[in-house]
């Protein structure tokens, strides 16, 4: 049985709106009025709005036992509860949870030395989520 979906929320989706038009606006300037600086400020722009609207499709999924984030274009993560080592809500203006995790081994096994930390994109339903995961977990943080 499929688990319930988390999807981002309609203001991250909208920052990843805006995004696209200041980077387009100022790509727009750029161009009209070469400038060294404002290229190289364009271009790091281009690199977070990619990254914005990445995460505008990212997709959470959680059934109970398993936890599976994917985003478009990077890894996905897959893990169970036994292998959250961390969990917190973190940041200022759009608060989103922050997971680590312990990576299984060549032969399945939790690898207890390594941590893998994820942080998610603002979701919808996130505290839902975090106190399902939370409430699971021996280690929350």
């Amino acid at each position: 049985m499929p688990g319930k979906r988390y999807t981002p929320t309609a203001l991250f989706r909208l920052g990843a709106v805006a995004f696209i038009v200041i980077t387009t606006l100022l790509a727009r300037e750029a161009v009209l009025r070469p400038d060294n600086l404002l290229s190289i400020f364009v271009v790091g722009l281009a690199i977070v709005t990619v990254f914005m609207i990445l995460g505008a499709f990212a997709e959470a999924e959680f059934d109970g036992t398993t936890f599976v984030y994917r985003v478009p274009l990077r890894r996905t993560h897959r893990f169970e509860l036994r292998q959250i080592e961390h969990l917190e809500i973190g940041g200022r203006r759009m608060r989103a949870l922050i997971i680590g995790y312990h990576p299984l081994d060549a032969n399945g096994l939790v690898d207890g030395a390594r941590v893998i930390y994820v942080n998610l994109v603002p979701l919808n339903d996130q505290l839902d989520l975090y106190e399902q995961l939370g409430g699971a977990s021996e280690h929350d943080g």
